[in-house]
């Protein structure tokens, strides 16, 4: 299964280690990440997408017992939708908690136009 993950807290030496720490001993492994530190308000922002098989609530549990206690922590399952636009064409959205509705029509247009 594919997660996101948004981290938003202090900025204290060691995030990036301790969260990398974390998706190992959980079983995830990284597709994509960024951080970005705002230095001027001592913020630490950080996105990533993993992947694998997890409890959720332990995983997240985890990232609060070791991440700095204002931290803000966003861990939610990439659904992905498919939709049959002829009877061998297929496209994958991936979608975060959105339900995306199309019709036929309108699909067909995006995609051939």
């Amino acid at each position: 299964m594919d997660y996101i993950l948004k981290i938003d807290c202090n900025d204290e030496k060691g995030l990036i280690l301790r969260v990398s720490e974390i998706v190992f001993k959980h079983g995830l492994n990284y597709v994509s990440t960024s951080e970005f530190v705002d230095h001027e308000n001592s913020r630490f922002y950080m996105r990533a997408v993993v992947v694998g098989q997890v409890n959720t609530i332990e995983f997240q549990n985890t990232l609060r017992a070791y991440l700095p206690s204002d931290s803000v922590i966003f861990f939610e399952a990439i659904k992905k939708i498919a939709y049959s636009i002829e009877k061998d064409r297929y496209f994958t959205l991936k979608v975060l908690e959105t339900r995306v509705i199309y019709d036929y029509e309108e699909i067909y247009n995006m995609l051939y136009d």
